[in-house]
């Protein structure tokens, strides 16, 4: 059985969502019903930062998976962090996980701010050049027409309901199985 860890903030755990509703969930049942044999691990934390994941990412990887799908900074983008130790702190995870053999699906975050806005651009350019510089399967927004719709999104317009977690899953689904390929 292959083995993901979806490491991430209250997207991957699922904040404000009934239980078994989860991105994590979903993903799970996706990968289910096609007939996948893999186990994917919450390793989700509401409010975590890619400084507070660089604490628990060794945790993560006792779990010695084959898989990590890293979603982090949304929580940096929203405290302002400055986008060169955002990068420094994904650099760091990514790092970790492909130092124990792990295959790494960065997901992105952006729409926060207007897109002329400068912290924005250099949020969405950080992604790609991380992306680039690991080769790794990159999802630019994990938000990407969920973010502040109100049919998508619980009461703070941020965090998807279930409409929005599938969408995530369904824009998230052909990375990992392009990945679950490469280990098969």
């Amino acid at each position: 059985m292959i083995k993901i860890v979806a490491f991430g903030n209250s997207l991957t755990a699922g904040f404000g969502l009934p239980v078994g509703c989860s991105f994590v969930d979903k993903l799970q049942e996706a990968l289910n019903q096609l007939g996948k044999d893999v186990k994917v691990l919450n390793y989700g934390v509401n409010g975590d930062t890619t400084q507070g994941g660089i604490y628990r990412i060794d945790e993560a990887l006792k779990e010695e998976p084959d898989i990590v799908i890293l979603e982090l900074g949304a929580n940096d983008c929203l405290l302002g962090e400055p986008v060169e130790n955002i990068e420094k702190n994904l650099s760091n995870l990514i790092e970790k996980c492909l130092d124990k053999g792990c295959k790494v699906i960065l997901i992105g975050i952006a729409g926060f701010y207007e897109d002329s806005n400068p912290y924005e651009q250099k949020i969405r350019e950080m992604y790609k050049r991380l992306a680039e510089r690991y080769n790794l399967k990159l999802l630019p927004n994990f938000l990407e027409g969920i973010l502040y719709n109100p049919n998508l999104t619980l009461f703070d317009n941020i965090h998807p309901n279930q409409d929005g977690v599938n969408i995530m899953v369904k824009n998230t689904l052909p990375l990992v199985l392009e990945t679950l390929k490469e280990i098969a």
